[in-house]
């Protein structure tokens, strides 16, 4: 047989891949380089100048500068408070708010001062960031589920649910948390300062026209959501000043109108302990009463029956004329402005010397105010504070805007 001879044909190499040159930068692309590059030079060279200046102490202060300062800011934070008192009464709900919030700003401010550092102002910055992301679990972009929580805890700030499990927490449970972490950073950068417990009272005031329909609600706040931050404030307002009677009578009065009567019990009797009043005895003794406590009730009972206490009510001194100007109905003007021993017409049968007219008598007259922040001080209340200054960190107010130790507004 024929011998068949195997051929074998080998592949080729494959051809080298030739790529074109690369385009030569322009002149734009190569000035941009530079000018990353110096950028980047620009920001080593500074951090490691900041790392070398941080170990650096402070250069010590200037005794005197820190006592002008402080002197400004008290002398600020007391006109700022007045502002958000008149605002307040005025139905300016905005500017009362803006104005009492500045005044725990300047408060945490003068407190740095006499520290040296920046915590208060700190505490008190992540005391309204925490407010403010705690609107974000009352439904401020729609409804809120266990996946909207967790995505909401990792955005925020606010670190007090950062290590908290949300398979079993609610919106309402996020809100409360947070603004018990509000609460206390509040507190940590304002104790110890009436002013503070008082623009803390306005700010709870104001959230309480909001949770009554009073007035309208901002967009980012429901009434449930301003109804708890109305609570938070108050709570604050009587941990920042114990002392004060009208912040732990309105706490108490709050929680009394949300059938919480024990833990009102127990702030009305601190501030009727501090301060009593009629009205505050009278919450105390319905509180008394829808908590079972029946000895107190004998207490308040005897307390109204035989003392005479002092009203919150403010009074105010007026001529029979002016008082006639009150009711237009029952008294027209110009028999209101006739003086003493003349008829309406204008007729005297029987003329009258200087020396046989009788002084005008004074009515004493009580007015409801829409708006108070504090109650009017007895002459001789239980635990009153003579000559007390208005806020301990502040210099001496004059006379004039100070009486028996309150601001005169």
């Amino acid at each position: 047989m024929p011998q068949v001879s195997q051929v074998v044909i080998q592949t080729p190499p494959p051809a080298p891949i030739v790529r074109p040159p690369e385009p030569a930068p322009t002149p734009a692309e190569i000035r941009q380089q530079r000018l990353a590059f110096q950028r980047a030079e620009t920001r080593v060279a500074r951090e490691l100048s900041q790392q070398w200046t941080n170990n650096e102490p402070l250069p010590p202060s200037d005794q005197i500068d820190i006592g002008s300062r402080k002197s400004q800011l008290a002398a600020t934070a007391v006109e700022q408070l007045r502002l958000a008192n008149w605002s307040a009464k005025r139905g300016a709900i905005a500017s009362a708010q803006a104005a009492a919030t500045q005044t725990l700003r300047t408060i945490a401010l003068l407190r740095d001062t006499q520290a040296g550092g920046n915590l208060h102002t700190q505490q008190l910055n992540e005391c309204f960031v925490a407010i403010r992301e705690s609107t974000d679990f009352a439904g401020r972009y729609g409804p809120v589920d266990t996946d909207a929580i967790k995505r909401l805890i990792e955005v925020h700030q606010t670190p007090t649910l950062k290590q908290v499990s949300t398979s079993q927490l609610t919106a309402s449970r996020a809100v409360e948390a947070y603004l018990q972490f509000a609460k206390t950073r509040l507190v940590e950068a304002t104790q110890g300062g009436p002013l503070a417990a008082e623009a803390a009272m306005i700010l709870a005031d104001v959230e309480s026209w909001v949770a009554d329909g009073a007035v309208e609600p901002p967009t980012e706040h429901s009434k449930l959501h301003a109804s708890a931050l109305a609570l938070t404030y108050r709570r604050a307002a009587v941990e920042i000043a114990p002392e004060n009677p009208d912040a732990a009578a309105k706490l108490g009065r709050t929680l009394l109108r949300r059938s919480i009567p024990t833990a009102a019990k127990d702030y009305l009797l601190q501030s009727v302990n501090a301060e009593p009043t009629r009205q505050r005895v009278e919450s105390l003794l319905e509180a008394a009463a829808r908590s079972g406590d029946f000895i107190l009730v004998d207490q308040c009972e005897k307390q109204l029956a035989a003392t005479p206490l002092p009203s919150e009510l403010p009074i105010q001194m007026m001529s029979p004329q002016d008082f006639a100007r009150t009711s237009q109905t029952a008294f027209t003007p110009g028999f209101a402005s006739t003086p003493a021993g003349t008829t309406h017409n204008g007729f005297s049968p029987t003329p009258q010397s200087p020396a046989s007219q009788s002084p005008t008598p004074q009515y004493r007259v009580g007015t409801r105010p829409a708006y108070r922040t504090a109650a009017p001080r007895s002459s001789t209340p239980l635990g009153a504070r003579t000559d007390q200054i208005v806020d301990p960190t502040l210099p001496t107010s004059p006379a004039a805007n100070r009486s028996n130790g309150r601001l005169l507004w």
